[in-house]
């Protein structure tokens, strides 16, 4: 009841504070572009443009939009990147490039490839323009091609010989990410009659370093999601964003896992209008439409996506999952109970240069007293000979110094028997030469050094 009057209370901020910087404009919008440095936001419509700076929403400038009769009723199928400092739009259909240049779109590359390609995976690697897959001439590719800049042609990229071959395919649900690329839920050519297409449930990675696919083993938790709109991503070096009928579907390809997100009500237009929703790391943005024109708003990505509804593993079973995360709280709490029995075990002794203190008890020592202790403390076997040379009298002869030891250590186990009611110091006989002997301490004493 609290957590949910809390949430209630938060989305009553937000709503508060988004409508607080509305932008309203009266015109039709057709696609809304966020920079990935989050320094300009585009809003396109038939034959306007407006850029807005996407921390205040404020309006940086708007300007008539020159788009040819082509071009116009491709719009909505151009996928936006920021390449080479400009904003271009790659068409998903037939691959050609377009670049914004003032108030117009102007096509910079000179490929022919929508006979061949149409239909492929457009994405950004570094400074390069990639597309994968792609229907053409009764059949599909699995060719990964890039946009050379000095040829203006999309050309194929090499991969290793040894490297394993996805399947043909095209209408990819596709994902990039700190090099590598994702690919799962294309579509392709029925080999019996090329007239007809077929589903693929494969996901595959390729790694950029390597230049090798691999295929990724899964189960069919993911085949049971529609993914109506793979538009809708939220650009994440770690996750991928889908929309999924009315559902947000986060995926983690590297944990290979997935969670499914109920949109806040507040946002759920926005959801299934993706073309006009972009979000950065922290927040949405989206565009409400009203009888006068629409308004643009932004609010924080937690708020946007609510707690999930449910989750489920595309790689690994969810109860293999827990039952190890149980195993390993069971081992800890194990471990920690161990090292609580053991603790108790312990008798702590608080050693200084001047005495030494049991719980309020205590008795003086004399400087060598203090350094045949602070020898001992590590449990090491030490040297008579060591223990000896620690309280040597360079006044004394051979034998006088060795009764002084045998003094010393019987002196202290009394002391100690006085104090917590056993001696601590032990002689033994070493066993390599049993001609050797070696003092310990008693394992159960804990030595703890005070400096005052």
């Amino acid at each position: 009841m609290l957590i949910t009057l809390f949430i209630s209370i938060l989305l009553s901020i937000g709503s508060h504070l988004s409508t607080a910087n509305i932008q309203e404009f009266f015109w039709v919008p057709q696609k809304m572009v966020l920079t990935s440095n989050s320094q300009q936001l585009f809003i396109f419509g038939e034959d306007k443009l407006a850029v807005l700076d996407p921390e205040t929403l404020k309006i940086l400038k708007t300007q008539e939009l020159n788009l040819d009769s082509h071009l116009s009723k491709q719009f909505l199928r151009l996928k936006f990147f920021e390449w080479q400092n400009q904003l271009v739009g790659v068409h998903q259909g037939n691959g050609r490039i377009y670049q914004l240049q003032d108030s117009s779109f102007i096509r910079i590359d000179r490929s022919k490839i929508e006979k061949g390609l149409h239909d492929g995976f457009s994405f950004q690697h570094q400074d390069t323009l990639f597309r994968y897959g792609g229907y053409g001439f009764w059949k599909a590719s699995h060719q990964l091609i890039y946009f050379d800049q000095n040829t203006r042609e999309w050309e194929v990229y090499p991969i290793q010989k040894s490297s394993s071959i996805p399947p043909a395919q095209f209408s990819i649900t596709g994902h990039y990410s700190n090099g590598f690329l994702y690919t799962f839920k294309g579509r392709g050519v029925d080999a019996r009659n090329p007239k007809e297409n077929t589903g693929i449930e494969d996901f595959w990675s390729f790694n950029f370093q390597e230049k090798t696919w691999t295929k990724v083993d899964k189960g069919n938790a993911l085949t049971s999601l529609v993914f109506v709109n793979t538009n809708t991503r939220i650009p994440s070096p770690e996750y991928l964003y889908l929309q999924s009928n009315s559902k947000i579907v986060k995926i983690d390809p590297d944990a290979s896992r997935y969670e499914t997100y109920e949109p806040n009500p507040l946002f759920f237009r926005a959801v299934n209008r993706s073309d006009l929703l972009s979000f950065d790391q922290t927040h949405a943005y989206f565009v409400t439409l009203s009888t006068n024109g629409f308004k643009i708003d932004k609010s924080p990505l937690k708020l946007f996506l609510s707690r999930p509804l449910e989750s489920g593993s595309y790689l690994r079973d969810w109860r293999l999952y827990y039952a190890g995360i149980g195993l390993i709280i069971v081992s800890l709490t194990l471990i920690y109970f161990r090292w609580s029995r053991r603790k108790k075990q312990f008798v702590f002794i608080h050693l200084s240069p001047q005495e030494v203190r049991y719980k309020t008890q205590r008795f003086e020592v004399s400087p060598q007293q203090y350094n045949v202790l602070f020898e001992l403390k590590d449990h090491k076997e030490v040297l008579a000979s060591r223990i000896k040379d620690l309280v040597h009298n360079p006044e004394l002869s051979n034998a006088q110094n060795e009764r002084n030891k045998l003094l010393m250590i019987q002196n202290l186990n009394q002391e100690f028997k006085r104090l917590i009611g056993k001696a601590i110091i032990s002689e033994e006989k070493s066993s390599l030469d049993k001609r050797i002997k070696l003092y310990t301490l008693d394992r159960e004493i804990k030595i703890m050094i005070k400096n005052n």
